[in-house]
């Protein structure tokens, strides 16, 4: 298992999970604030650690007269994810009307006294749409919603020429040179003037031009995936990504079948056939007469919890870019993360859910609620890109069936999923009726 210092891969109850082996110091992170910002020692520089995502910890720094934002990163991608973030949220603020927070200042390396990657941002106001759903009437919901049609509208109208991570083009290129193997290539972005709506719109400053580079996500750098001699990226069709997720869950597969437990020996076997099926379907599915010829922005993550909303419901930050990329159109015109759920049409009846001894629902009431509310906000949404961008529904439409292969190469290698998978691919295969593998994973 590849490791670097303070990252150790667990193996849990659901399955691979990254740890901090070693714990960042509230002191050693308390002095590299100080000395980027210029803080005198008598001058007040509170760090407080605020939240902790899968591969970050989050801390509140309190200024005299201001408040920021730290995070610390575990390097489970070194040196690219915290750049590749960094060159996205400049792209993005450039580019859009989208509210992400400024980079003040990073460290993309581990050698400072924090030992870790590191990031000082802009402290976005807000709460997160998670925490204030229930308070939003559905004017309210609705209203943001369109909100974040137009903001999908935005990136959309942005055409890339390849698969990958953004990165400032000076700064991939000395990484590039100085640190990428064969098989991890950097792929350029030629820009002078990006093409945005009905208008050309050029750097306010002249001086920062962007790459695409080598692709940033969970399939390419979970456990021992940095190790394995598979194509990173930039990739220039749907058919080269799609082959390469394959062969990460295939070289993880092989190595379970030397693990001699019979079960996941078992499951090994069954991902592998799956592997092979899969494959065939790239042939018959995407352009087997040519190559994606457009590619679009997406964030990897559009959830309730990455979404921070003032009083009013009024988006004020999207939060959370690090593993946003460019993607072919058909994986791009897809719902939001936060809008997946399962249909409910009609709304839950409250009087006939179970109350507690304090008169409180329970808890499935709101689930349901919240099933309902999704289910015509997606509607919703839907309308508000078919006014604005009327090409992106169209392509939503038409990309069920690799929406539902991309599903799959993603769950090929999870045990929960595999008969389901191999069912679906059985009905393929004899040309049966169709039915959406999506849909049945969220029944």
């Amino acid at each position: 298992m590849p490791t670097s210092f303070g990252l150790e891969w667990k193996e849990t109850l659901f399955g691979l999970e990254p740890h901090w082996s070693v714990e960042p110091q509230v002191e050693n992170i308390q002095e590299v604030v100080r000395n980027h910002l210029g803080i005198s020692k008598n001058q007040k520089c509170d760090i407080e650690l605020y939240k902790q995502g899968a591969f970050n910890k989050i801390y509140i720094v309190r200024l005299q007269d201001a408040c920021r934002i730290m995070r610390v990163s575990l390097p489970v991608d070194p040196s690219y994810k915290t750049l590749s973030e960094v060159a996205t949220l400049s792209f993005v603020k450039k580019i859009s009307t989208i509210p992400v927070p400024s980079v003040i200042d990073y460290d993309e390396s581990a050698e400072n006294d924090i030992c870790f990657e590191w990031m000082l941002m802009e402290f976005m106001p807000g709460r997160t749409l998670a925490d204030k759903w229930r308070d939003l009437s559905m004017a309210n919901k609705e209203k943001l919603i369109k909100r974040l049609a137009q903001c999908t509208a935005e990136l959309f109208r942005i055409n890339f020429p390849a698969i990958g991570n953004i990165y400032e083009f000076g700064v991939i290129q000395g990484l590039t040179a100085a640190k990428i193997h064969s098989y991890r290539p950097m792929f350029e972005i030629p820009r002078q003037i990006w093409r945005f709506g009905d208008c050309d719109l050029q750097d306010s400053d002249g001086d920062t031009d962007f790459a695409i580079g080598p692709l940033v996500s969970m399939e390419i750098f979970w456990g021992k995936h940095l190790d394995y001699r598979v194509l990173r990226g930039p990739y220039q069709s749907s058919k080269s990504w799609l082959k390469a997720r394959l062969a990460f869950a295939e070289k993880d597969s092989q190595l379970v079948l030397h693990s001699g437990d019979e079960d996941e020996v078992e499951d090994a076997n069954t991902t592998l056939r799956i592997i092979t099926r899969l494959e065939a379907l790239l042939d018959s599915e995407f352009y087997p007469n040519g190559a994606d010829t457009s590619f679009a922005m997406r964030h990897d993550d559009l959830s309730l919890h990455n979404l921070l909303v003032d009083d009013n419901g009024e988006l004020a930050a999207v939060l959370d870019w690090e593993c946003a990329s460019s993607a072919p159109l058909w994986k791009v015109c897809q719902l939001p993360k936060l809008l997946e759920s399962r249909n409910r049409a009609e709304p839950p009846i409250k009087s006939t859910y179970i109350f507690d001894k304090d008169d409180n629902v329970n808890s499935l009431y709101w689930e349901h609620l919240q099933e309902h509310e999704l289910t015509k906000l997606r509607a919703v949404f839907l309308e508000e890109m078919r006014e604005i961008v009327p090409e992106w529904v169209k392509i939503y439409e038409e990309s069920t069936r690799k929406a539902d292969i991309d599903l799959a190469i993603q769950q090929c290698d999870s045990e929960l999923s595999l008969r389901t998978i191999t069912r679906w691919l059985d009905n393929i295969d004899a040309k049966g009726e169709y039915w959406s593998l999506k849909e049945k994973f969220m029944a």
